[in-house]
């Protein structure tokens, strides 16, 4: 790309903002509510309070969600109730709510210099000083109620203005108008309850504490809050065979957005093998602090989350996917570091993740990040390139068995594109792709095998790459995703190279005999990079450290295709406001060769949040498994159920059971299975 062409671009993102001008912000926000414009690439945004909104600005509020709207100049305040559509325009003489669906109530102060007018597909309705509660439905019907003064309402079916007394409920219907008696059966009671006078004399509506709030049941509000909090939590902890007593307490500082827990825990075996190696290091104290912070400014906005981390992917997932550092807790502590910035939601983002402090500590570490760019308005195309890099994959392997081992490094790109095809208020569809490199520092030997494994070839590759593409992704009501991609690989390829146990697989302990059906140049190639310790006669047993994407040639190439690969990957995830997502991915390669092996990747997942099943606080299950060509195949393989139920007097039951596949023990080339459960009671003041 040419210079001009980069300046065009980047001074074309700094202009287009400016060419929308702020209208006002949310004011409050309860539940899931969302913002689209050309400045969103049409497409919904979740917003917080303190949002921004620019002119033609469309807002939509889900089921049991709600907002309040306060323009720039505090002359008009907009309560949006749940299941609601509208679009906001604004210019130097009038002010303009065009409602398509649900229902609003609305505070207006006469504007001398600007009128203020509300539309619904049937009518039109100028407001001076007045609050004006509308809600519109099915395309044509309207329900209007003015709490102050009469009003006009032009009909768009009688072409006529029909004049509404105060305090009277009117339904229309096309050309039909008919009065409402019964009020209380249509106009929400924290309506109902503002009916006495407000003073318009004011040049500015004043907001007080809670106003325009619905209250839908009893609200429980404390005017001081005490941002320091403190649960404890007594029980059982099961590491495979092995029981002990656990006993936490977990401090917590809110305040604002910033939230610091520390987590403090003891483990005790009656047989004597305590968990007592967390207090030995620094990385051992930073591993009992978790921090999350967030900070909106305007169109730009910074995550920042240090501790455990789940589910961390770079673009659609294929070289990046969920990897995770707290699977195995507490055999296997990490803590993490993950920075998010959007520069702008129509511009450029960063992404870095860092898996695992501990590890720059042990001659390694993890890195990944991503940044993309979105060209333009007119052609919506996001680009977007990523970087991950493993610079000692033997780091906390070789710290354990306190011997002398080499260090091996391994780094991966990808390029991905997302282009918009389609954007509606409930559809979204988008054509996307992720080409992935990965890169190794030195030859990596394999043989292809025929039926009777008799070694007729050799190969070598330094490096293995991947294509997710073309594929499809179509968004429907803001909840249903729904994803199609085919995959071509080469030889070697392993997807989802950095997945969920990437940190617990990364490389694997192997002692033996170097021999048939390995060739020599295998063996030499094994000796020069992965022994552990100086030297190995021939024939003699020796102890190895094997990197993932090598272990396979140990086992007639079981983990990887000596060929190249094609296949495809569908993907559906489901999401209800906070309360329930759901996702499930499959995939399925196939050899280009004689033999015709396949090979397939399954995931899913379940999480439930509180308010959805009654005193269920969280639930959580997953199910992972990469890149397998039999069932038996285990060792990419990551399961569980985590669950808090609610019990009385501030108590909780917690309940978590997992299971992950590892080489834990280094005694033989076994892969161990990790299981790991715990009961326990947890209060909460």
């Amino acid at each position: 790309m040419g210079y001009k062409n980069i300046l065009y671009i980047l001074l074309f993102s700094i202009i287009l903002p400016l060419s929308y001008d702020k209208i006002g912000y949310f004011h409050y926000v309860e539940g899931e509510c969302y913002v689209k414009s050309f400045r969103t690439n049409n497409k919904y945004f979740k917003v917080s309070i303190g949002t921004d909104i620019y002119e033609n600005d469309f807002i939509k509020s889900d089921k049991d969600s709600n907002c309040i709207i306060r323009f720039n100049d505090d002359k008009t305040h907009v309560f949006i109730e749940s299941k609601t559509i509208l679009n906001l325009k604004e210019d130097n003489f009038s002010r303009r709510v065009d409602l398509f669906d649900g229902s609003i109530y609305i505070k207006n102060l006469f504007n001398q210099s600007k009128n203020t007018y509300v539309f619904t597909n049937n009518s039109q309705i100028p407001l001076l000083n007045n609050r004006l509660w509308i809600k519109s439905f099915d395309v044509v019907k309207d329900y209007i109620y003015s709490l102050d003064n009469e009003i006009e309402v032009y009909n768009e079916f009688n072409k006529e203005v029909i004049i509404l007394k105060r305090l009277s409920l009117e339904f229309f219907e096309n050309e039909l108008q008919k009065s409402i008696l019964n009020l209380a059966d249509i106009i929400p009671a924290y309506v109902l309850n503002e009916e006495k006078e407000f003073n318009f004399n004011n040049q500015k509506i004043e907001i007080k504490k809670y106003d325009m709030i619905p209250v839908y049941g009893k609200r429980v509000r404390n005017n001081i809050y005490d941002p320091y909090q403190v649960s404890f939590d007594f029980g059982s902890k099961i590491l495979n065979n092995a029981s002990h007593i656990k006993v936490g307490i977990y401090p917590v500082y809110l305040n604002k957005n910033l939230l610091i827990r520390g987590n403090i825990e003891s483990f005790i075996s009656p047989s004597g093998n305590n968990i007592d190696n967390q207090w030995d290091d620094g990385y051992d104290y930073l591993d009992k602090i978790s921090v999350n912070y967030s900070q909106y400014n305007n169109k730009n906005q910074l995550y920042i989350k240090f501790g455990p981390l789940d589910n961390f992917s770079l673009a659609s997932g294929y070289l990046v996917n969920n990897i995770s550092n707290a699977i195995d807790y507490p055999r296997k502590i990490n803590s993490g570091l993950h920075l998010k910035y959007v520069f702008d939601i129509d511009f450029m983002d960063l992404d870095v993740f860092i898996p695992s402090i501990r590890d720059f500590g042990n001659d390694g570490g993890v890195i990944a990040a991503r940044t993309s760019l979105f060209i333009s308005h007119k052609f919506p195309l996001t680009l977007g390139i990523g970087f991950v890099g493993d610079f000692n994959q033997f780091s906390n392997i070789s710290k354990t068995i306190n011997k002398t081992t080499k260090s091996r490094s391994v780094y991966g790109a990808e390029l991905d594109f997302n282009y918009n095809l389609i954007s509606n208020l409930d559809l979204d569809v988008n054509i996307f792709g992720e080409f992935v490199g990965l890169w190794y520092p030195e030859y990596n030997y394999y043989v292809l095998f025929d039926g009777q494994n008799v070694s007729n070839d050799l190969r070598w590759r330094k490096g293995t790459w991947g294509i997710s593409g073309p594929g499809v992704s179509v968004k429907v009501n803001n909840r249903y995703l729904f994803k199609f991609s085919f995959n071509y690989n080469s030889a070697t390829f392993i997807p989802n190279y950095f997945n969920s146990t990437y940190l617990y697989n990364r490389a694997r302990y192997y002692k033996g005999i170097l021999d048939y059906p390995m060739i020599q140049k295998q063996i030499d190639y094994l000796n020069d990079n992965f022994l552990i310790g100086q030297s190995c006669a021939a024939g003699e047993e020796c102890e190895y450290l094997i990197p993932k994407d090598v272990y396979p040639i140990l086992v007639n190439n079981d983990g990887f295709s000596g060929f190249n690969t094609i296949g495809f990957t569908t993907e559906f995830r489901y999401k209800f406001q906070s309360y329930i997502s759901t996702s499930l991915m499959t995939s399925v390669f196939f050899e280009e060769s004689d033999n015709s092996n396949s090979y397939y990747s399954f995931q899913a997942s379940l999480d439930i949040n509180k308010g959805y099943i009654r005193n269920i606080n969280s639930m959580k299950l997953y199910f992972s498994n990469i890149y397998f060509s039999k069932i038996s195949d285990k060792y990419r393989t990551a399961f569980g159920i985590e669950t808090e139920t609610k019990l009385p007097m501030s108590l909780s039951l917690i309940i978590n059971l997992g299971q992950v596949y590892y080489d834990n023990n280094l005694l033989n080339n076994d892969i161990d299975k990790m299981t790991n459960s715990d009961i326990s009671i947890k209060y909460s003041f």
